[in-house]
């Protein structure tokens, strides 16, 4: 990430794009679908995100998009027990989560839904939902947009982390004394680096998640 933001600067956001684009190697994917094995709906689905894997490594970037499209939607609506990543009321938001912030996997949910009202030939490099499982994008099948298929996926089990989190802390008995004093220290030293905190462009948020 650090170096992707390097590039950024120095070379533009082509290069960097390219530079996250080339990280989803098979070692990417590896680590990545093993650790979306630690929660259970993305667990149920592990057959087809391995099919799905072994469909983009082998460059049939045709089959892997649509197919992660798919589950991505349904692994959101499990997990919400509401509604898919591409319904217009999701919320893909949590608090203290960087995937999850207002910036990131909302805005990605937004920017992937889209309307793609006529047919195009043109190369894309971003996973519009609609123009491509409505078969009206006819050139969505490259590494570009299967890397940020992949990328939305692997946030959205950060996510899905942070949303448990949040539940299981509603449901927590009343703290005690020092460990209330600990959560004090914690949240000053955090405000601290958040009021040192500069933003950077929108942009290169998504840029970095997608």
């Amino acid at each position: 990430m650090k170096e992707a933001i390097a590039k950024y600067d120095t070379e533009g956001v082509k290069v960097a794009e390219q530079f996250l684009t080339d990280s989803y190697d098979a070692d990417c994917l590896k680590w990545g679908v093993l650790r979306l094995q630690g929660n259970q709906e993305f667990r149920r689905r592990i057959r087809l995100i391995e099919l799905a894997k072994e469909d983009y490594l082998a460059k049939r970037y045709h089959a892997c998009i649509p197919l992660l499209l798919s589950l991505l939607d349904g692994i959101v609506n499990d997990i919400s027990k509401h509604v898919g990543f591409f319904a217009d009321s999701a919320n893909m938001t949590v608090w203290d989560s960087m995937a999850a912030h207002e910036t990131g996997l909302q805005v990605v949910a937004s920017l992937f839904t889209k309307s793609r009202n006529k047919t195009s030939e043109e190369a894309l490099t971003i996973p519009y939902r609609h123009g491509i499982l409505h078969g009206r994008e006819l050139a969505f099948d490259n590494k570009l947009v299967a890397a940020k298929v992949w990328a939305a996926l692997f946030a959205t089990r950060d996510w899905a982390d942070a949303l448990i989190s949040a539940k299981s802390s509603d449901s927590i008995e009343e703290k005690g004394w020092q460990e209330v004093l600990s959560d004090f220290s914690d949240t000053q030293r955090q405000k601290k680096l958040i009021e040192s905190w500069k933003p950077r462009s929108k942009k290169m948020l998504l840029i970095c998640l997608i």
